[in-house]
C-alpha cells in the first residue's frame, strides 16, 4: 500500500456471534426484539419512518453470504424471513423503499448449469421474484442482464443496481417504474 493510502479492514463475517439490530436511545442501546438467537442479524436499509428494518440473517459460523442465509423484514418486534425465490441460494435484502412494502436484493441462481446472480424484488402483494423476468412479463425487453438490485427510491419508482451491459461489461443501471408497476 502506498503510504497515504488508507487501508481498509473487511469484517470477517464468520467471526460474528449474535450479531443484532440495536437501538440507540441518547447514550444507551437496546437490542431490537424478536430475533432469534443462534444467528447474525445484519440491518441494511429502513423505511423512511425507521418502523421497518430489511437486512441478510445467517448462521455463526458461516459467511454472511453462504448457505443458510436469509433476507428478513422487521416489523413492531416481529421478523418475517422473506420467502427466496425456487433455486436461490444467498439471497440478500439491500433497500427498502420509504413506505417499506417494496424490498430489493439479489440471490445467487442456478441456470442452465452456471450460477449467475439475479437482482431481486420482494414486494407485500407477490412475494419474491426475479426482476429481469418480472420485465419481460410486462413486455420490456432487456439487453442487459440484471444482477445486483442495491436500492429503492422511497416511492419506489426507482431502482438502481448493477448488471452486464450488452458489451458484457458489469455496469451500473437506473430503472424507473410508472406508478402501480409491481401491481398484478
Amino acid at each position: 500500500n502506498h503510504p497515504d493510502t488508507p487501508s481498509f479492514q473487511y469484517a470477517d463475517f464468520r467471526r460474528w456471534q449474535s450479531a443484532q439490530p440495536v437501538i440507540w436511545e441518547g447514550e444507551e442501546t437496546r437490542p431490537l426484539p424478536g430475533f432469534e438467537p443462534g444467528f447474525n442479524w445484519n440491518a441494511t436499509d429502513l423505511s423512511d419512518d425507521g418502523k421497518i428494518v430489511t437486512g441478510v440473517r445467517w448462521p455463526h459460523g458461516e459467511h454472511r453470504n453462504g448457505i443458510g442465509s436469509q433476507a428478513f423484514l422487521w416489523h413492531a418486534g416481529q421478523v418475517t424471513l422473506l420467502e427466496p425465490l425456487s433455486g436461490c441460494v444467498s439471497p440478500s435484502a439491500a433497500g427498502i423503499s420509504g413506505d417499506g412494502r417494496i424490498i430489493v436484493g439479489s440471490c445467487e441462481h442456478l441456470r442452465r448449469g452456471t450460477w449467475e446472480i439475479v437482482a431481486l424484488v420482494w414486494d407485500v402483494e407477490h412475494g419474491t421474484f426475479d426482476l429481469q423476468q418480472w420485465l419481460a412479463r410486462k413486455g420490456v425487453a432487456l439487453n442487459w442482464r440484471l444482477q445486483h438490485t442495491r436500492a429503492i427510491s422511497r416511492d419506489g419508482s426507482t431502482i438502481i443496481g448493477v448488471g452486464i451491459n450488452p458489451q458484457g461489461h458489469q455496469e451500473s443501471w437506473r430503472l424507473r417504474v410508472p406508478d402501480g408497476f409491481f401491481g398484478p
